[in-house]
């Protein structure tokens, strides 16, 4: 027998830290909506982000098998066989437009996010600054018009889990993620090493290095001999690290997937932004403006030269560089009391 309950999928492949941002408002739909079903599609890798979320079907998107258009149409015909009666297109790319045209043929309700392009276009012009709505307000615009009313008000951070005993210790514990995709959002190693000094000279916290085990070597740099620096990448699995995040007292972090993991647990994120700015919809959630520290735009006035990063004036690709490390140490220094 069909069910009679709603079903609703939400889809968003790439990258982590957007596929991060779409937790708060599945988790207030959750909590406003008990009995709806709930499926996501997203890569597998990002499936303990989910995993908090009680009675959330997680659907593991496999590019090679699921990418093409008769994958997509398998997927399709999974969809309808669990009984989706909505589609929630957070990621808006051609992969999912194609998917919600097989799926309103079969009388699914679909909505896709606005991707702002052309507010976005007008912000990276260089002729000044605005706010664009953030990537939370335009999901829960998707979920109107999908007829599921969310205030942004109801979007709560996850709960703080238990540390991984590795790092149990009475210390304050900062969080530092160095590494971004572009290396124009990423700040001079001999400044943030500036950084890391003046925190540990200043207080008895730790510090604990994010990253992939590709970039050990330069955490290895980082650490050197001091006792009190620690590095997770490679020490645990996904769903560990994000308890370890859970537990910090405050991240710094490059405008990057780290930041965004850790804003999900309602942990203060000091970002550092370089040709990136955080009127661009992507800060991280639930982040004060005070934590958002941006390169000088007094020296650099073009800055949003892009929203990803990937694109900016040659003599701009170390605008980041221009935060000068006393101020990083100062903000981080407000969380450590």
């Amino acid at each position: 027998m069909k069910s009679t309950v709603p079903h609703i999928a939400f889809f968003r492949i790439s990258a982590l830290g957007d596929i991060a941002m779409c937790v708060p408002a599945i988790k207030a739909v959750r909590e406003k909506y008990p009995d709806l079903r709930i499926s996501v599609i997203s890569i597998a890798f990002a499936e303990p982000l989910f995993q908090e979320i009680p009675n959330c079907n997680f659907i593991a998107f496999d590019k090679k098998r699921d990418g093409s258009i008769l994958g997509l149409w398998n997927l399709q015909r999974k969809l309808r066989a669990l009984e989706i009666t909505h589609f929630a297109d957070f990621h808006q790319v051609f992969r999912s437009k194609l998917l919600r045209f097989f799926l309103t043929g079969s009388g699914i309700q679909t909505a896709a996010i606005d991707k702002a392009r052309a507010l976005k276009r007008k912000l990276t012009a260089g002729n000044g600054r605005f706010a664009i709505p953030s990537v939370f307000d335009r999901q829960l615009e998707v979920l109107q018009q999908l007829n599921f009313s969310i205030a942004f008000a109801a979007l709560k951070p996850l709960q703080k889990r238990s540390i991984p005993e590795m790092f149990a210790s009475s210390r304050v514990k900062i969080g530092i993620a160095p590494f971004a995709q572009h290396a124009s959002k990423v700040y001079d190693l001999d400044l943030l090493k500036s950084v890391i000094q003046g925190v540990l000279e200043r207080s008895a916290a730790e510090v604990i290095l994010f990253g992939s085990k590709s970039e050990l070597a330069v955490l290895q740099e980082i650490k050197a001999d001091e006792n009190r620096i620690r590095i997770a990448a490679g020490a645990l699995s996904f769903r560990d690290e994000l308890a370890l995040i859970s537990c910090l007292d405050v991240m710094l972090s490059m405008d990057s997937a780290n930041g965004h993991l850790a804003a999900l647990y309602g942990v203060p994120v000091v970002t550092l932004w370089g040709v990136t700015h955080p009127t661009a919809g992507f800060k991280p959630f639930l982040q004060t403006d005070d934590n958002q520290l941006t390169a000088d735009l007094e020296r650099f006035p073009k800055i949003p030269t892009s929203i990803y990063g990937n694109k900016y004036p040659e003599d701009y690709a170390h605008a980041i560089d221009s935060i000068a490390p006393e101020k990083v140490v100062e903000r981080l220094l407000q969380f450590l009391s």
